[in-house]
């Protein structure tokens, strides 16, 4: 008796459990609704943040650059005025040489035309010849000033080239969401310097062995999963900075960690032109900017956002794969989903016996990493799968 008791007694509990699942169900979709509301919020202003650090960025860009420009004019009217300086005591130095002389001069033409004078009469010597009218010490003084003026005192600094973070227009994404992830300026090397000398054009095997170090584990990109563009320019750029590369010297590189279809895209369009000889990729910008544009087109975007807010476990899956596969999904949209939008994309596609227990436990303890989470969801899919199995031998 007691044997036939405990079943049902189980399958009565289990049936006020599922009541009770129910009711908090309705409460919980209640507040997931208004939990999305915020998020949606938080985002938007998320959002704003980025565009004013954008803005200040740029702000704080051009007064560079107006400060740069202006030390360079005050130089350049330094050394300016530093030659007109000098140019001037050097004439006041002749002028004076030729007034302590005047005199003499004066006199020596008296004498030399009562000389000649008496010459042409033929009662006196002849005087002395003239002095030629090149070799005055005025036309010496101007010839030695044009002379130093043609030659600089210093030999001057080459100017470095580099890339204007404003030259190319940016991607318009169809979401606010993906402005930071479509914009080239994103993955922007450290240094921009965009010159690169055939002596490091030659070596270009050896530098890209210093990148085999944040490229370990990692497939090249071969355009079979569009979306892995934003993986693969992140660890570029990752990389290139840590081996201290320009982006003179990353735009060769790039063809090393392209493979397949998306290799034969990139070679055609670095030797395709825009008309006039100009080249239609010529800095590391332009390239990435062109990735971007040919890979993370607006309707796979928008197809790869929907799928991960509408992923579902599915009847035979654990937790773990659907959770596995959750983090792959968001891994695609590299930086879009923080582990917050993760862990509720994870609870809400799991199945409705156990996301009513993950969600109230979630609640309570939102400090929780996904990880723990996970963990918490297989512990009730492993406890429901259990008590279905003992209800299954008691009823066969």
């Amino acid at each position: 008796m007691q044997v036939v008791e405990s079943p049902k007694a189980a399958v009565e509990a289990f049936q006020r459990r599922l009541t009770a699942q129910e009711q908090t169900k309705e409460s919980l979709a209640r507040a997931n609704d208004k939990l999305v509301d915020d998020v949606e919020a938080l985002r938007k202003v998320d959002s704003h943040e980025e565009e004013r650090r954008v803005a200040k960025s740029r702000r704080q860009s051009g007064d560079k650059t107006k400060n740069v420009k202006k030390t360079s004019k005050v130089t350049k009217y330094k050394s300016v005025r530093k030659k007109d300086l000098a140019n001037a005591a050097r004439s006041s130095s002749s002028d004076d040489s030729a007034s302590g002389s005047s005199p003499t001069s004066s006199d020596d033409d008296n004498t030399t035309a009562t000389d000649t004078s008496s010459s042409d009469d033929g009662h006196g010597p002849p005087g002395p010849p003239s002095p030629p009218s090149g070799s005055s010490p005025s036309n010496s003084s101007s010839e030695s000033d044009a002379a130093a003026r043609k030659r600089p005192a210093t030999p001057t600094k080459r100017k470095e080239r580099l890339e204007k973070a404003c030259r190319i227009k940016v991607i318009r994404p169809a979401n606010s969401r993906f402005k930071t992830l479509l914009d080239y300026r994103t993955y922007f090397l450290i240094r921009r310097q965009l010159t690169c000398t055939p002596k490091e054009a030659q070596r270009s095997h050896r530098l890209n062995k210093r990148l085999d170090g944040a490229f370990h584990g990692q497939q090249p990109f071969t355009r079979a999963l569009p979306l892995g563009i934003f993986m693969f320019l992140t660890t570029f750029r990752r990389a290139c900075d840590a081996a201290g590369l320009t982006h003179g010297q990353a735009l060769p590189l790039m063809v090393f960690r392209l493979a397949g279809n998306a290799k034969m895209a990139f070679y055609c369009a670095l030797n395709s032109t825009l008309g006039l000889k100009r080249y239609a990729i010529r800095t590391y910008g332009d390239a990435v900017n062109w990735l971007l544009s040919k890979y993370a087109t607006h309707a796979t975007m928008a197809n790869a956002y929907q799928d991960i807010i509408t992923m579902k476990q599915q009847d035979n899956e654990a937790p773990t794969a659907f959770g596995h596969r959750v983090e792959t999904q968001c891994d695609l949209l590299n930086g879009l989903f923080d582990i917050q939008d993760v862990k509720d994309v994870f609870i809400t596609g799991l199945s409705d016996l156990v996301q009513a227990h993950v969600r109230v436990l979630n609640d309570q303890f939102p400090d929780r990493t996904l990880s723990e989470t996970v963990a918490t969801a297989q512990m009730y899919w492993d406890g429901t799968n259990k008590l279905r199995l003992q209800l299954k031998m008691t009823h066969p």
